[in-house]
Formats: structure tokens, sequence, C-alpha cells
């Protein structure tokens, strides 16, 4: 018995579709487009595909969409039109092998300390990798390389096109957010990352001069010494670099760039003490006075 042909209908045609549309083409041949934005307008035809009703959709048989989106709202919410219309779909990114990967996934499916996606994507790790990490898998041509002993008790990193995620040895991070693209993220060794911290090498959305037209935020390297201690909920952004051996104060917010063994604070963040260094120590349950007392003594590591 033959099976019948499935019928490809795009769904969604922004700025998404215009980034991965001839990518999911060489998996998935569309035979129209569709999308709210067209309705009720003379639209025929557009990127060489004919372009259909929402109404002419729902009458299709042996029909199923390709969402064209990244945010997880909007993949939401034209899932729900979808299945309003009884319309079948799958994601673009299920198309292109995008997806969320943990670490056991990494330690399952990579092979020598690497582990690899049909995007060019790589992460290196060893047999020290912690559970608690999540990396969104959201381009392609990145590179996320674990260091040696890191801890973690949550970890995001959302990697899109051609961004690179370092983390040094003995880092430990316990709520941090990581947004990289076209860019680099690079942590030292022996950090320490407190709650609800995000890290972002891109704003996410464009910004232009409004005479020139011309970007003014363009992605950039967020740049961590060794030793540094970010305080809770605290936000780097493009263009932060932090010195060796510095504190970033909670809440504090960035995008400049700090010598080393400085403390941090405010929005935006300015130093507020120079010639500083810090133990992990933790002082709910010490008193100490003097370096010397305390039992982790990594700061001596980084005195210059």
């Amino acid at each position: 018995m033959q099976t019948e042909e499935i019928i490809y209908v795009g769904y969604g045609v922004g700025d998404y579709y215009a980034a991965v549309h001839k990518a999911v083409q060489e998996k998935i041949t569309l035979s129209f487009l569709c999308d709210k934005k067209w309705e009720g307008r003379d639209v025929d035809c557009y990127d060489g595909i004919p372009v259909i009703s929402q109404k002419e959709l729902a009458g299709m048989k042996g029909v199923k969409a390709v969402i064209f989106a990244s945010d997880y709202t909007v993949q939401t919410s034209i899932a729900k039109d979808l299945n309003a219309m009884g319309i079948s779909y799958v994601l673009a990114d299920e198309a292109l092998q995008k997806r969320v990967i943990t670490s056991e996934d990494i330690r399952a499916e990579g092979e020598e300390g690497v582990w690899r996606d049909a995007c060019g994507n790589t992460v290196y790790y060893d047999e020290t990798l912690p559970d608690g990490i999540q990396i969104a898998v959201r381009g392609q041509g990145g590179c996320v390389r674990f260091g040696t002993d890191i801890l973690t008790n949550s970890l995001m990193i959302q990697l899109g096109n051609h961004g690179t995620c370092e983390i040094g040895s003995k880092t430990r991070l316990i709520g941090v957010q990581i947004y990289v693209a076209y860019a680099s993220v690079q942590i030292g060794a022996d950090c320490l990352f407190a709650r609800g911290v995000v890290i972002r090498t891109h704003d996410a959305h464009y910004i232009f001069d409004r005479n020139t037209h011309q970007r003014i935020n363009a992605p950039t390297d967020v740049v961590i010494g060794d030793q540094v201690w970010v305080c809770a909920d605290a936000s780097l952004f493009a263009g932060a670099r932090i010195g060796t051996g510095s504190v970033v104060g909670a809440r504090a917010v960035t995008s400049r760039s700090f010598e080393d063994h400085v403390i941090i604070a405010g929005v935006p963040a300015k130093v507020i003490r120079r010639n500083i260094c810090w133990s992990k120590d933790n002082s709910c349950y010490t008193n100490y006075s003097s370096l010397e007392e305390c039992s982790c003594q990594d700061a001596l590591k980084y005195m210059g």
C-alpha cells in the first residue's frame, strides 16, 4: 500500500524563518507558506513559495505545519492556533535537530571528551563534568569548554551561532544563565557565582542609531578573570571585563572593564573598593579576622 505524501506548510514567516529556512528546506520541502500577517492582504507568493490563508490551511488534508519560531512563547501561541485548526506540526528546530542537551546527554553521546552535533557545535568535557547543566543548542559553529572539577547547582547556556563559552577549573556556579552568540564568554578558574547571575554577549534584539540606522549594540566578549566572586542577581553584559580576584556585588549591572582585586557594585556598577582579596570560606559558620585563618587560600595564588 502506498502511503500518502505529507504536504509541508511553513508557518510563521519572520526573522527566524529568514535565518534558518534554507537549512530547513534541505531536509523538508515546503509546498506553501502561511502567516497571520498576510491575512486580508494580496500576497500570493513569498520567497518563491505559494502563500495560503489560514482558512485554506485548515481545509487541507495530509498537511503538516513547520513552525518557524525560536521563542518558546511564540511557539506555544502558534501551536495553539494550529491545534484549533486540527493541523499537526513540527518545529523548525526539531527538523534541524536543535535541542536542549543536559550533562547526562553530553556524557552518553560524547566520545573521548567531545560532544558534537550535525551543525558543527562542540562541547569539550572530562569525567568530572557535573550534573545540573543544560545547553540550549540554538545555532551552528558554537563551542563550550568545561574545565576540571567544576561544581554547579544550575547552569543554563544558550548557545547561538558561532558563540564560544569557556569555564575554568574548580569554578562553582550556583545558578547562572549564559547567552552567547557571535562572541565569547571566558570564565577563569576558582570563581564563584551565586544565584540569579546572567551573562550575555548580545542583547537578543537590535538597537540602531536613529540617524544613521547603524547598529550600536554589536555582540562583544565577556571576560571574567580567575578567582572572581559574582554575587546574587548580578548581570554582566556585552563588553564586561572583570579582573582577577575581584568581587561583583549583588544586583550589580555592567558592560564595562574593571581592573584586578576590586569590589564593584551598583547600577551601573562602579568600583567601591580597591586592593582586596577574598575567600570561599562561609562566614555563616566562622568569624575570622584574617585571610590566614581561612581554610580556602585560593586568593594567595592570584596575588600577583
